[in-house]
């Protein structure tokens, strides 16, 4: 059997458990694929999610304070320059307009 065909299979079983329980019961797999990638499946109630990750992988690391300083400068000027300003359109949306150009494409952080 394929891993693609096993995976599938788990997943139809891990439905159909935790669908026909009476009670909502949530239903998850976990297993190594064997080069690295855990794949984990979570079934409540028919609805299913698969999660995936490799081994290692970088946790994110908390910002520095000098980082921080410099993206809350960055955003602070950003917001000088541009002046955001929400309004409401003809169709209900709330919006945004700016009082410089190129405003509206901004990325504030890296």
């Amino acid at each position: 059997m394929t891993m693609r065909l096993a995976s599938f299979a788990i997943v139809a079983t891990l439905a159909a458990m935790s669908a026909s329980g009476a009670q909502a019961q949530t239903r998850s797999y976990q297993y190594d694929r064997g080069d690295g990638t855990t794949v984990q499946y979570m079934c409540n109630a028919g609805n299913c999610v698969e999660n995936t990750w490799k081994k290692g992988d970088p946790t994110p690391k908390r910002e520095s304070e000098q980082d921080s300083a410099s993206r809350e400068a960055r955003e602070r000027a950003w917001a000088e320059r541009c002046k955001p300003e929400k309004y409401v359109d003809g169709e209900g949306l709330t919006r945004y307009r700016y009082a410089a150009k190129g405003c509206d494409g901004a990325v504030v952080s890296r």
